[in-house]
């Protein structure tokens, strides 16, 4: 029953904040832009980049985040007029830069564990899994440099090869879905309640094994969702229109569900 009860609610629930405060949808687009102005000149990923890429992200999520905080804070009432709510929603970016010195801090050292994770564990599986016959790992950054390159690549080894490095991203998509299903209330619960990143994702696992199965409908909507905008994304070519209309439904799919997150971890956990 609890289960029904939440579900029925939060779906439209969030579709109605989010038709409302569509102004969310542009600091994701204006920092996707940014990430590709700063990544285009760079002819390779070297740590001074990725320091600066994660910092880059980490003063985004600081700022977007709280805006989507505000946003649910302005919507406790909802007996507010339609000028009102048109208001409050314009007003969301006034709370960006407060988020991002509020936040900053913790949301980076946040990712970095994240990702410091999910290296360890892809070397891991690589350390045990990863040797082959037919080719040596240090040409693949090479070798993959184009679909073209890749399909040559992949014709051309061994089929014991071929499925070694099948089960090494079954087994790398396992771990890091798990990982990225149980703490995917950890920047909620730094922007909520102003956890510590280790608290936060501590905070996020019981939230998560505390009710298995919203949550998990939650992560199954966002996979779904990101398999079908992909999907369209290849059947569309690569023409600007698709490609900016893809565009456009992959802006909303990210918005909708951050807020669907944020809306569940803050009013029906």
């Amino acid at each position: 029953m609890k289960t029904q009860i939440v579900i029925h609610k939060l779906i439209p629930r969030t579709f109605n904040i989010v038709k409302v405060n569509q102004v969310l949808i542009m600091p994701f687009l204006m920092f996707l832009l940014l990430v590709v102005v700063v990544l285009s000149p760079v002819g390779g990923i070297n740590p001074f980049i990725l320091v600066a890429v994660i910092a880059l992200k980490s003063v985004f999520l600081a700022g977007w985040l709280n805006m989507f905080h505000m946003c649910l804070e302005n919507t406790n009432n909802d007996n507010i007029s339609d000028e009102q709510k048109t208001i409050n929603s314009l007003n969301l970016y006034k709370e960006f830069f407060p988020g991002v010195g509020k936040y900053f801090q913790k949301i980076f050292w946040g990712v970095l564990i994240f990702l410091l994770f999910i290296n360890v564990v892809e070397s891991t599986i690589f350390y045990f899994l990863g040797h082959f016959k037919s080719f040596s790992v240090e040409t693949l950054p090479q070798t993959l440099s184009t679909k073209a390159d890749f399909l040559a690549f992949w014709n051309k080894i061994s089929h014991v090869d071929k499925i070694k490095i099948l089960k090494i991203a079954a087994i790398d998509m396992s771990f890091i879905g798990l990982f990225s299903y149980l703490t995917m209330f950890w920047t909620q619960s730094v922007v909520a309640e102003d956890k510590t990143p280790v608290n936060a994702f501590v905070l996020s696992i019981k939230t998560v094994l505390n009710d298995p199965i919203n949550t998990f409908l939650i992560f199954v909507f966002m996979m779904m969702s990101f398999i079908f905008v992909f999907g369209l994304n290849l059947l569309l070519g690569e023409n600007i229109l698709s490609q900016l209309l893809t565009l456009m439904l992959f802006a909303y799919v990210i918005v909708y569900y951050t807020m669907m997150t944020f809306l569940y971890f803050e009013r029906y956990r």
